[in-house]
């Protein structure tokens, strides 16, 4: 993984494989509703297709647009009607980064808001 980021102290980190992580509160059972992954890869610039290591419950439902200064983000919603599952795809040249956000963020909202502010890649 190469990208550096910040996140609150409490949580506990664990690199699942070379390319994702996950943020997850240690004071409660860790299920996959609960827990912060986060995804990291490089794909060509200019190209919008690559793969995730996260199952899409269904269609695109919704995308926008989040400013951030280093970054080309979107938040991403795909739903089947019935499961919802949000994405934050940030780009930066061919750095490709992805956060799903768990189903319960309450735990780990405070994380979201450090990674986000915090993000940078390495070279």
């Amino acid at each position: 993984m190469n990208i550096s980021f910040i996140y609150p102290g409490n949580l506990k980190y664990k690199q699942i494989t070379p390319q994702l992580v996950s943020l997850s509160d240690p004071s409660i059972k860790a299920t996959d509703d609960n827990i912060l992954y986060i995804y990291s890869t490089t794909v060509p610039e200019n190209s919008i297709e690559f793969k995730i290591p996260f199952t899409l419950p269904g269609k695109l439902k919704e995308t926008k647009i989040i400013k951030t200064e280093t970054f080309t983000a979107n938040q991403e919603i795909y739903s089947d009607g019935t499961n919802e599952v949000t994405f934050l795809v940030l780009r930066q040249n061919d750095q490709t980064i992805v956060i799903r956000i768990p189903k319960d963020s309450n735990y780990v909202s405070q994380a979201i808001t450090d990674i986000m502010n915090s993000i940078k890649t390495l070279k």
